[in-house]
């Protein structure tokens, strides 16, 4: 009988090549969005995943080298644009070559060991050349988007094995949002032919301090379904949908505030290493 439990155990030596789409749109009006504003960003991440080795009491280090970044953004008053830059060199340049180093416990939980610093400098260096003046170049690439970017492929599974039915919660950040977060719920609806299939249920009910005496209240909520290796819990692609609202009260205005944000991403094993 084929196995009805998983449990997340990446094998030593694999490597994954993923690919990552990210679409944000955020639309900001008056009463019913009149006179709104929507803006909006597409952003795609090619990378090599890779599953070094396994340390008892800290967890696995693993290793990501980024192939290629890219990103569209426009809003209601600007034409499309090729990532913050329309011409000369793009701050995306600094993904090329660039490689991280990880730990990750088993519960998917991701520490950066090094590759962020010599990132920030490349991406510093290009931004200074920016064709957009400097301040309008969005502080995109914190240390805290690589942790949430990463962990949209590890952090999945609980740190122990789930059988088919089991259903699991977590609490997650929206990547690339300022401090917006959302309950996840995970159910793990069957396994088949080496793959386990997972639907995720998100909610979101949260209070964000935006200035002084004022509070920005976020509700909403999406779904989504992913694919896991079923031998190891290495991710194979997901797809989810989160959507969320808000209304501000600023100086006697109210604010309507619109977040709709997916990503996909689609990975393929490319081998093992020694």
């Amino acid at each position: 009988m084929l196995p009805q439990s998983i449990e997340f155990r990446p094998e030593k030596g694999t490597q994954f090549e993923y690919e990552m789409n990210e679409r944000k749109e955020i639309e900001r009006g008056r009463g019913n969005f009149r006179n709104s504003s929507i803006s909006r960003t597409a952003t795609n991440f090619k990378f090599i995943y890779s599953w070094n080795s396994f340390e008892r009491d800290s967890g696995y280090k693993s290793s990501v080298d980024f192939l290629s970044a890219f990103q569209k953004a426009n809003d209601s008053s600007t034409e499309d644009r090729q990532s913050p830059l329309n011409s000369g060199k793009s701050i995306f340049d600094a993904f090329k070559n660039c490689k991280f180093e990880l730990l990750v416990d088993r519960s998917g939980k991701v520490q950066l060991l090094g590759g962020y610093a010599d990132f920030k400098s490349r991406f510093d260096n290009l931004a200074t050349t920016a064709s957009q003046p400097n301040d309008q170049i969005p502080n995109l690439f914190s240390d805290q988007y690589f942790l949430q970017l990463f962990e949209r492929v590890s952090r999945v599974l609980p740190g122990h094995s789930v059988a088919v039915g089991a259903t699991w919660t977590d609490v997650v950040p929206v990547t690339g949002t300022d401090q917006l977060e959302t309950r996840v719920t995970y159910t793990l609806t069957s396994i088949k032919e080496g793959i386990a299939y997972l639907r995720t249920n998100y909610s979101i009910d949260q209070s964000i301090p935006i200035q002084k005496n004022e509070i920005m209240k976020m509700s909403g909520g999406g779904d989504g379904v992913i694919e896991l290796n079923a031998k190891t819990g290495e991710l194979l692609s997901s797809s989810n949908s989160i959507k969320a609202g808000s209304v501000i009260q600023v100086g006697g205005l109210s604010i309507n505030l619109s977040v709709k944000y997916n990503i996909d991403i689609v990975g393929k094993q490319l081998g093992t290493t020694p």
